[in-house]
């Protein structure tokens, strides 16, 4: 790794726009659907999902997202992960990424599997030699070789999971972004992926991880980033965050609900 890798938020809000009624009728409405469409929603109502985060991971820091479901954790790994883009605020990310929120996305079902290898690997960037060169360690992992030139919709749930599992953790990652950890199929594959994860953990420069489970928390992160309503509401030792997590500091935080608007964002550039 030529330079440290790093993750910068700065007063970083993400938000969605809700349904009108206009898009609910569009049938009934087809022109004012179309002069909200030409407007750029300028009419559109929007929800609020994370409020003005800020926060700074460097080379070393190992992160537990924590937080009750709706915390807006996956929603924060997404936008680390590119998959969502803030809107407002900044969001500056040095370093190469690698998220396993969903190892299976993108596979395509009437590919074979080795199409699907080479699809894989030419979306995160790589080359066609350097794909080819990661092939045989693919195929030993998966154990999919008897099957890897039939099509994906062929493959078992598991058999999808398992190529999956081990196109994605085929580089080892600068940065990576996890959500919970990942089954992949029967237990001697579990245990054959965790190791294989974990050893991914070791290699990374940073690491960010949603998790419910205080134990995994404890083993994998020294750092906790607790979560309410999409906002920060403490950053400090994973001890600490757990302990504030756990204790009625963290019940008596009011914030405004995520479907309530907050005003004074700039907008990202």
């Amino acid at each position: 790794m030529s330079k440290q890798s790093s993750i910068c938020a700065q007063s970083m809000h993400f938000s969605i726009p809700t349904a009108t009624r206009i898009d609910k009728s569009l049938r009934r409405h087809p022109i004012a659907a179309l002069r909200n469409l030409v407007t750029s929603g300028k009419s559109r109502r929007f929800k609020p999902l994370l409020h003005d985060m800020s926060f700074e991971f460097r080379a070393g820091d190992r992160v537990g997202l924590i937080g009750q479901n709706g915390a807006g954790k996956t929603t924060l790994l997404r936008l680390l992960a590119g998959v969502l883009v803030p809107s407002a605020g900044r969001l500056e990310i040095s370093g190469v990424t690698q998220n396993l929120l969903n190892v299976s996305m993108g596979m395509q079902s009437d590919a074979t599997g080795l199409e699907n290898i080479y699809l894989r690997g030419y979306s995160a960037g790589l080359s066609g030699q350097e794909i080819k060169r990661r092939i045989p360690e693919i195929l030993e992992f998966s154990e999919l070789e008897p099957v890897i030139h039939d099509p994906v919709r062929t493959y078992s749930s598991g058999m999808r999971m398992r190529l999956a599992f081990a196109v994605a953790t085929s580089a080892k990652p600068e940065i990576l972004l996890l959500d919970e950890w990942i089954s992949a199929g029967d237990r001697f594959f579990v245990e054959r992926s965790r190791e294989r994860l974990r050893s991914h953990i070791n290699s990374s420069e940073i690491l960010v991880f949603a998790s419910h489970s205080p134990p995994t928390l404890q083993e994998l992160c020294s750092r906790g980033l607790v979560l309410k309503s999409g906002a920060v509401v403490f950053d400090g030792d994973i001890e600490a965050a757990l302990e504030f997590y756990e204790s009625d500091d963290y019940q008596a935080i009011e914030l405004p609900a995520r479907g309530e608007n907050r005003k004074g964002a700039k907008r990202a550039r």
